[in-house]
């Protein structure tokens, strides 16, 4: 039991390092963000981020969660290779099927959000960027299944320097502004996605399709959409209602407030959910996992107490 919480708190730190290693973007980019952008523009930003995280969520169908269910109970390795294999096909498969739907209506996507046309290239961008996330999920989470802490780790800091490094490019020296902010997101997930295909090529070569699975993949992530989304709206919805009852400078003002008051979430809950979760999937059927799940959460509740009483108290 005490090596399994020893494992848990080991995998969850080191994937901490590299979760805030890309949140920490934001925050560090602040003092260019507030130098060349206008809060309004800031505003425009903050929704497309969180249309962003929307989409992600929606259109993903939460197929690295099935494939994380699957995976994690599954002994053979032909086995395993047919489950990551036909999460990649569903994966691409919807990733396609909602660019053909929403890129012709990018400029109507202009208008509904920003009341005018010549934003609609923010949205091309947007959900070329959506696609390549929601691709590169499958694969961070495979990557998780196999407990790679230090590849994952790698890529994350690999993507948040190129993105750092591109967000000054575009902003700063090209004056870009948002856009140029959007396209930096698309291109470092691009880069993610090349430099974990070999890892992607050997985990489903030798894998077959399996209509069945696929099925039982995606009925299995479909309803977990309106948990995840209705989370979601419980939380991020509060920029497009800003934006309706004020104007984009009130919702640019205001997230920024929020960004550097997301300590808690970014150091602790995000970290540790990407360290327990595929622990949790192998554990579930065990011996002894009721008391392993009851010590951890125990753990955390008391770090999450702590660290909110430290942020609180300097705050």
């Amino acid at each position: 039991m005490l090596d399994k919480l020893r494992h848990t708190v080991k995998h969850t730190v080191i994937y901490s390092i590299g979760n805030i290693s890309t949140k920490l973007i934001g925050l560090i980019l602040l003092p260019l963000y507030t130098g060349f952008l206008t809060t309004a523009e800031y505003g425009m930003l903050s929704i497309l981020e969180v249309t962003s995280t929307f989409l992600v969520a929606s259109v993903g169908f939460r197929l690295s969660t099935a494939m994380m269910r699957w995976y994690a109970v599954e002994k053979d390795v032909k086995r395993q290779k047919n489950i990551v294999l036909n999460s990649y096909l569903a994966t691409f498969l919807i990733a396609v099927l909602f660019l053909l739907i929403v890129l012709p209506f990018n400029k109507q996507a202009s208008i509904l959000f920003f009341e005018h046309t010549r934003f609609a290239n923010y949205f091309t961008i947007l959900f070329g960027w959506v696609v390549l996330e929601i691709i590169n999920r499958v694969t961070m989470d495979l990557i998780r299944l196999h407990e790679k802490s230090i590849f994952f780790i790698t890529i994350m800091i690999v993507k948040f320097i190129s993105i750092l490094l591109l967000n000054i490019l575009f902003v700063a020296q090209w004056g870009y502004g948002v856009e140029g902010i959007i396209l930096s997101q698309l291109l470092g997930n691009l880069l993610v996605l090349l430099i974990t295909s070999v890892f992607i090529a050997k985990n489903v070569i030798g894998g077959k399709p399996d209509i069945k699975l696929f099925r039982e993949m995606v009925s299995y992530g479909f309803p977990l959409i309106f948990s995840t989304v209705s989370m979601m709206v419980l939380t991020l919805s509060d920029r497009y209602l800003l934006k309706e009852l004020a104007d984009y400078s009130s919702v640019g003002i205001y997230s920024l407030a929020y960004k550097l008051a997301g300590v808690i979430n970014i150091f602790v809950i995000q970290s540790f959910q990407l360290g327990f979760l595929p622990v949790a999937y192998k554990m579930f059927e065990k011996e002894g996992a009721k008391e392993f799940f009851a010590k951890v959460l125990t753990y955390l509740v008391l770090i999450l107490f702590l660290v909110a009483f430290l942020v609180s108290f300097f705050s």
